[in-house]
């Protein structure tokens, strides 16, 4: 395994454990996306690229229009 690699490899776990904490503290206040996640409706991906938008407004919209989307 070359320098790449490991770098590489250290660069996805490290965004991985980003969107994981991201994704757990916002759902306190919308346990919705987790009910999505844990149905594969949508990744962790997609739900944290769904953090920084999400309001009471707009959560089950954002949701649904985003479900199915494993990015």
């Amino acid at each position: 395994m070359n320098a790449a690699s490991v770098i590489a490899a250290l660069a996805s776990d490290i965004l991985t454990f980003v969107s994981t904490r991201q994704v757990a503290n916002v759902s306190r206040r919308f346990p919705q996306l987790l009910v999505a996640l844990a149905e594969s409706h949508v990744s962790l991906t997609v739900a944290a690229l769904l953090v920084p938008h999400l309001t009471e407004e707009n959560v089950e919209k954002l949701l649904s229009d985003c479900a199915g989307q494993l990015g």
